[in-house]
Formats: C-alpha cells, sequence, structure tokens
C-alpha cells in the first residue's frame, strides 16, 4: 500500500473521487498517495488534465512519482453501448 507523503510545501492529497468528479471527459494524471486493500487508488495529486493521451504521457514523464494512474475519464454518456471483458 502506498503511504501519503508528508512533506511540507507539496501541494495537498485529496480523494481520488474527488479529483475524477472535478474533469470529465479528460486525461487524468494523478500521483497515487494512498490505496486501498485491493490496491485501488483512493487518494492521490493531481498532476495534470489534459485532452490527448499523447499530453497525459508527457506530463507523467515530467514527474518521478513512486506510483501515477494515467486514465481516460469517462462519464456515462461516453460509456452507453460500451462492454467490458474481465
Amino acid at each position: 500500500m502506498v503511504k501519503p507523503k508528508d512533506t511540507k510545501n507539496s501541494v495537498p492529497d485529496e480523494p481520488f473521487n474527488a479529483i475524477i468528479q472535478r474533469y470529465p471527459s479528460e486525461w487524468l494524471v494523478v500521483e497515487v498517495t494512498e490505496e486501498n486493500e485491493f490496491n485501488e487508488p483512493t487518494r492521490g495529486i493531481l498532476l495534470g488534465h489534459v485532452p490527448t493521451i499523447q499530453a497525459a504521457f508527457q506530463i507523467e514523464k515530467r514527474h518521478s512519482c513512486k506510483s501515477t494512474a494515467v486514465f481516460y475519464n469517462a462519464t456515462p454518456e461516453e460509456l452507453k453501448g460500451v462492454e467490458v471483458m474481465v
């Protein structure tokens, strides 16, 4: 489990859901600062939100984080008709 950072002068981490709610339909780059027992991110620091995957990976390259999540934050409308196989 990734532990929260304890550094002064850093951007405070926040709940993962709070970050997701602010930026629908964008690529997000988040430094993961805390995970649950299933290794799912629960807290993080937003490093950037951009419209393309290329831009998201450029942001990721500029930061050296122990754990980073890069993902597209799709809205429910964008997911209509999408099927996921596990």
